[in-house]
C-alpha cells in the first residue's frame, strides 16, 4: 500500500486556490475539472 502523504504535495497551488491553475495542472495530467453537482437524492 502507498502512503498517503507521498502522494499528497502541500502548497501545490497558492491560496486562495486559482481555478484556472488547478484546471491547466489537472489538464496536464490527463484530467477534466469541469463543476458538477450530484443531482437531488444522490447526495
Amino acid at each position: 500500500m502507498i502512503a498517503t502523504t507521498r502522494l499528497v504535495k502541500k502548497c501545490r497551488f497558492a491560496t486562495p486556490v486559482d481555478r484556472d491553475a488547478v484546471a491547466r495542472d489537472w489538464r496536464a495530467r490527463g484530467y477534466s475539472c469541469e463543476p458538477f453537482t450530484d443531482p437531488p437524492g444522490r447526495e
